[in-house]
This record gives C-alpha cells, structure tokens and sequence, in this order.
C-alpha cells in the first residue's frame, strides 16, 4: 500500500459523503491508496488504516470516555502497539472472514437479520440458527481479530472498571477531517494576507508556513 500525501487526503476528507460506517471505512481506504478494499478482511483493513494512523498521526491515539459509574470524562493515550500484535488466522473448515463489502450490503437491515445473513456469509449456511452465529462470531474473534478490538480502562477517579469497543475508522475520519479543516483555515489566513495561491501555499514547508501564520496573526 503506497502512502498518499498526508496534506491532499485532509483537504481530500473534507468532501466526502458524510455516510455510516462501513461506507466511511471504505472511503478511507480508498483515500489512503488501499486496493480492493471492498473484499479485504474487516480486521485486515483496521489494521491498515492503523497503520495510515501511525504514519500520519504518530504512535498513539487520543481517546476520552464518560465512565459508566462517576460520569466523569477519562481521557488517555492509547499505544497503536498495544492493540496491533494479534495476527489474523488462516480461514478454516470453509469458513471465511467478513469483509467491508458484507458489512455494507447488511447496513439496512435490522440486528437479527444482519447477523444471521453475516453468518450465512462467513459460513454458506442458508437460515443459520442462533447456535451456528453465536458459533461464527467465537470463529471470527479467532480468525480475524483486529476486526473487533476492546479495550479496558479504568476511572481514575471512582476506580470503576469497564471495556470498551475501539474503532479506528471514527477516530482516522474525525482526525483526518479536523487537519483538513485546519489546513483550509491557514490556506486562508495566506491567501488573504499575501495573496499567494493554494498550490504555492501547500508547497511551503509546514514549519515554514506555520512562521507565516504566527506573523499574520500577531
């Protein structure tokens, strides 16, 4: 996967379709030059979104919480390297892993159908019974486990402790949009002070440009 223009994907994020989550998955994929994305394992694809994560936004990802006991706000840094190091399985005993494509085409449909039409896609069982899903979703934890990550945390104030579900594609989209947005701001902020154009703006270094927009705004 070659690793596109940090600069142009922000400015590229700020135009797309505002849609659910599987269709944002997609979008970043595609925004950060992955193949075929449509048909790639759900944790096969988290973990190169990861890595466009690491890449552009360092080893870490800013996180908060409410807990669940205190409804306090916990926020923290959570290592890209705590939750990279389980490796997907070969798929076995023909099964297959989920793919984004099977996440979009049950988006509409209500939680029990989607689980069981998700179970027909992982396993080629026609009406699986709730034996068989509970059955795939143990298989799909094994085989493919970046595809659902939870983390633990605690509450430093109440010292409740809780799990929660950590998504990479809500924080790559908020993280990627908030740049763009910033980035279209100092591209103002330039263009009205010295009427340079955009391309001779995003042409300047990011120090360089940063010394502009500390000058303009003095």
């Amino acid at each position: 996967m070659r690793c596109p223009d940090f600069e142009a994907v922000a400015l590229q994020s700020l135009a797309l379709r505002d849609a659910g989550h599987p269709e944002r998955a997609l979008q970043l994929a595609r925004l950060g030059g992955m193949s075929e994305a449509e048909t790639l394992p759900v944790g096969v694809r988290d973990a190169a979104l990861l890595r466009l994560w690491c890449r552009w936004f360092g080893a870490t990802v800013p996180c908060l919480d409410t807990c669940p006991a205190c409804d306090r706000d916990v926020s923290f840094d959570l290592p890209v390297a705590r939750i990279t190091g389980r490796e997907a399985l070969a798929p076995a005993g023909g099964w297959r892993c989920l793919t984004t494509q099977d996440l979009v085409s049950v988006a509409r449909l209500a939680p029990g159908d989607a689980r069981r039409a998700l179970a027909t896609a992982v396993t080629a069982v026609n009406d699986p019974d709730e034996t068989l899903e509970a059955e795939v979703e143990r298989w799909l934890e094994r085989h493919d486990p970046l595809a659902r990550i939870d983390i633990e945390l605690a509450c430093a104030f109440c010292s409740e402790q809780w799990s929660r579900p950590f998504d990479i594609v809500e924080h790559l989209w908020s993280a990627l949009r908030r740049a763009g947005q910033t980035l279209l701001r100092d591209i103002h902020v330039l263009a009205s002070a010295y009427h340079w154009s955009e391309a001779d703006i995003l042409a300047l270094p990011p120090a360089r440009r940063r010394a502009y927009i500390a000058m303009v705004s003095e």
